[in-house]
């Protein structure tokens, strides 16, 4: 499966070269969103190596509250989320929050993580799907470096642990 382009992405950049002044915000906010749609597009290569995979791409859904989904995978035993994190550079877990090295800290990523996994478990209990739920953030770039304790909070995975992710996906599944 082939991720359609941004509409936002593909927006900005037909107007980014016609406009002379253009927004410094809207140009800050164009660059997270497409940084963040090539992690997906790597991540969603990645899923599409892996023979007879059932995956679905930036799900959306009311339960209590409005969740995003950026992929889940789906297995004869299981519902697997990824949310795909395209951070750069070094950053450090501590106090409950993650902090870039230069002091910035990242949206809460802890809290928006752990109420897209709590409502998806809802979901899959609702209508009675007979399913595990397992859960991941995704550091996908290549040069983030993480720091601290953020692996006894919640299941994550660095670039260099995206080996795993076929046999992870397996109904064997083991780690």
């Amino acid at each position: 499966m082939k991720l359609i382009n941004n509409l936002f992405i593909d927006y900005v950049e037909a107007v980014k070269e016609r406009v002379e002044d253009f927004p410094k915000e809207l140009d800050e906010q164009y660059q997270v969103i497409k940084q963040g749609f090539e992690g997906e597009k790597q991540f969603a290569s990645l899923l599409n190596e892996i023979e007879g995979l059932w995956w679905i791409y930036d799900l959306q859904i009311k339960n209590y509250n409005q969740i995003q989904f950026d992929f889940l995978v789906v297995t004869d035993d299981e519902i697997i989320q990824f949310e795909i994190k395209n951070f750069t550079g070094d950053y450090y877990y501590d106090n409950q929050k993650l902090y870039r090295s230069s002091g910035y800290v990242a949206k809460d990523l802890i809290n928006q993580f752990e109420v897209a996994h709590d409502g998806l478990k809802r979901v899959i209990q609702k209508y009675n799907i007979n399913r595990r739920v397992k859960s991941y953030i995704v550091f996908i770039h290549p040069t983030f470096t993480l720091h601290g304790d953020l692996r006894s909070k919640v299941d994550i995975l660095v670039n260099s642990e995206l080996y795993k992710l076929k046999e992870m996906v397996s109904n064997n599944f083991k780690y």
